[in-house]
């Protein structure tokens, strides 16, 4: 849960404050708002940036290089129409705010990208002798052969566990050993696998 008070200042702030705040946050972003939270503007590591190369001291308020009218959503937007929004603005972060002007929240790009934990559990049918791919396959299943400098195995396993799955059964039976060789528990991918032995 992100602190909003970490990344807020009032306009009398000196843009100093601003850039340690954006710093120490580590998301790009303070919010300029009044005593009662009430959004007055947005600083971004760009606004700072262009500041100093315009010669503005960081002593300076930060109201001199604040942008007054930032891309703002309101609490009852979608996370796919907040998402919309920054790719039609090309932005990265939106404050969230309410109707009286109050700074509720802070939405960051990165964040609602990231794909939600799935409990499903995936079976990957990986037994195959592989008879359409010999010779290749007589002394390495079709799982382990690789594409580019990875085993197939991996780079499907790889794009499952992008979308959000962590729970995954190996179905085995053609030299099945060096499947369970490489892939192991999968802690190297952070996730579970475990494996079914076809008869």
């Amino acid at each position: 849960m992100i602190n909003l008070n970490n990344f807020m200042i009032s306009q009398a702030d000196l843009i100093r404050k601003a850039i340690e705040k954006i710093d120490s946050g580590s998301l790009q972003i303070v919010i300029v708002t009044d005593e009662k939270k009430k959004l007055l503007g947005t600083i971004t590591d760009g606004d700072v940036r262009r500041a100093i190369l315009k010669g503005i001291s960081v002593d300076q308020p930060a109201r001199k290089i604040m942008n007054c009218s930032p891309v703002i959503a309101h609490p009852n937007d979608s996370k796919e129409t907040i998402l919309t929004m920054m790719r039609s603005k090309v932005v990265r972060q939106i404050p969230i705010v309410d109707e009286e002007g109050k700074v509720v929240g802070l939405e960051f790009f990165d964040f609602l990208i990231k794909p939600q934990k799935l409990n499903n559990t995936v079976v990957l049918m990986v037994g195959g002798l592989g008879t359409r791919l010999r010779p290749l396959t007589n002394d390495c299943p079709k799982p382990l052969l690789k594409i580019g400098n990875k085993p197939i195995l991996e780079t499907i396993l790889e794009r499952f566990i992008e979308h959000g799955f962590s729970k995954f059964y190996l179905s085995v039976n053609f030299k099945a050993e060096m499947v369970k060789e490489y892939f192991k528990d999968g802690s190297k991918w952070r996730v579970q696998i475990n494996y079914l032995h076809e008869k």
